[in-house]
């Protein structure tokens, strides 16, 4: 039976909030007053990729359900398993794809939680919730801080308003980015996707990389054209939709917070935009030909890392009398493969 007035994922992230404010006691800690994170998050407990061995070890100390259905590797310092608590019926789920790599300079830790669109499996508790991401805390580092870093996520949840492309969480700790994603699934017949991702500086810019790609796909599977130019070429174009996008080797200045969000960028909506717009940053972006007023989604880059030369996507709105510019941060231009 559905709801009349809210959503399947607005429904998920009501009972996430609420379900979840009882984590938040006395040892809900500041992250940014915690210097012993910032000093362990390096610490590795394990290299990466973990074998088949390593992980059922982990998942069976933490006295977890989940077993190894299947594993793939796809290149060298890579593994990736899939997990499941009944490994007889494909049925049965949820499951837990696990994506693990160490290579070069790269570490990374990704794990997708998928669960049916079926009344008992639309929600994930807390308890379980919270075992995902100490798990992947685990494989990646030191999971001794899960629970602060875990309330953390909580205090965000409890600030935002439940939307339709549900709650992304961003943290940057030292050198370790992390970003909880809850999004509704593409596929019908999937209830909740929760994703988890830790990674290093430069795996992130390989992901950013990559999403790039992704990104200027999905833009021509729409049928929309996007341009590769400079500033001054994106000024100058006749505007003949209300959004185009662009792709210009640029540079972020006087970055800083949204004090006031003008209605235009705060009612606008689109497939390419994240939604949490109090997250947005300011800025001027610029190359050798000009600069333009911007505002910036949310990452997990420093300021320093912004300020890099980068492949940047941009999208122009236009919205009545109102015209801005909202920047996607690409990989720095000399990324090395």
């Amino acid at each position: 039976m559905k709801i009349k007035y809210l959503s399947t994922i607005t429904i998920i992230l009501l009972f996430l909030v609420f379900s979840l404010s009882s984590c938040t006691n006395e040892s809900n800690d500041s992250i940014a007053n915690n210097k012993d994170i910032l000093e362990n998050m390096n610490d590795y407990l394990y290299d990466l990729p973990l074998d088949s061995n390593d992980v059922e070890a982990i998942i069976s100390q933490k006295s977890l359900e989940w077993k190894i259905d299947s594993q793939d590797s796809f290149r060298d310092g890579h593994a990736v398993y899939l997990l499941k608590k009944d490994l007889e019926q494909f049925s049965k789920l949820p499951f837990l794809v696990v994506d693990l790599e160490q290579s070069e300079n790269m570490r990374h830790v990704m794990m997708s939680y998928v669960s049916l669109d079926s009344p008992h499996d639309k929600f994930i508790s807390k308890e379980e919730l919270f075992e995902v991401f100490d798990l992947a805390l685990t494989f990646y580092s030191n999971p001794d801080y899960s629970e602060i870093l875990f309330n953390d996520f909580v205090d965000y949840s409890l600030e935002k308003s439940p939307s339709e492309d549900g709650i992304t969480w961003y943290r940057r700790i030292g050198n370790a980015s992390f970003q909880i994603l809850f999004y509704p699934a593409d596929d019908e017949n999937y209830g909740l996707n929760i994703r988890i991702v830790i990674a290093n500086p430069d795996s992130i810019e390989r992901m950013r990389e990559l999403e790039r790609y992704y990104w200027l796909a999905s833009i021509e599977e729409t049928g929309t054209d996007y341009s590769e130019g400079t500033i001054e070429e994106m000024l100058k174009m006749q505007l003949q939709d209300d959004v185009t996008y662009y792709l210009i080797e640029s540079r972020l200045k006087d970055i800083k917070e949204i004090r006031t969000i003008p209605e235009g960028l705060s009612s606008f909506t689109n497939r390419f935009v994240r939604l949490d717009k109090e997250d947005y940053l300011s800025a001027k972006l610029e190359d050798d030909t000009g600069s333009v007023n911007v505002y910036i989604q949310p990452s997990t880059f420093t300021i320093d890392e912004l300020e890099k030369i980068r492949n940047n996507i941009i999208i122009s709105v236009k919205t009545g009398s109102e015209q801005f510019y909202i920047v996607n941060v690409g990989e720095i231009r000399d990324l090395k493969h």
